[in-house]
């Protein structure tokens, strides 16, 4: 052949991957094909699948976590202060609701989120949270 012109046939292949990643390195349309018996599109969506369910318990986690640490800044901390300063006159209530501000809004608020995650991840977990809260939140209402 010329320099410059096409090749008259296609080199020689050792084996079937080879020719598949040939194949399809020179036409598109084949992108999914196999190249490998160990990478097939079954594995691939099983493993993006594992990596799904991973970052979602990661995200649970996460906020279990935090939402278990707010209420300990609620129970340990805000709490005590507050009665602590509705006992003394060296701190005021006030000062107590200045230095903890929306913090129970946020938890309650965190408490919702992560109901919500558990019910897309635990249904049977997610219902029994769920009921707890609504119950939590009508006896506040109703002790307003």
């Amino acid at each position: 052949t010329e320099i410059g012109s096409p090749p008259s046939s296609p080199p020689p292949v050792a084996d079937a991957a080879a020719t598949t990643a040939a194949t399809a390195s020179t036409d598109s349309s084949l992108e999914f094909t196999r190249t490998t018996p160990a990478m097939t599109p079954v594995k691939t969506q099983r493993d993006l699948r594992d990596q799904r369910t991973k970052i979602a318990d990661e995200i649970l986690d996460t906020e279990r976590s935090y939402v278990a640490n707010v209420q300990l800044i609620v129970t340990a901390f805000m709490h005590p202060l507050m009665n602590h300063a509705r006992a003394s006159t060296a701190l005021q209530e006030k000062q107590v609701q200045i230095i903890f501000s929306n913090i129970e809004m946020v938890l309650n608020l965190n408490r919702e989120l992560l109901a919500g995650i558990e019910a897309q991840m635990l249904p049977a977990v997610a219902t029994d949270r769920r009921r707890k809260l609504r119950n939590e939140r009508q006896e506040r209402r109703d002790s307003e």
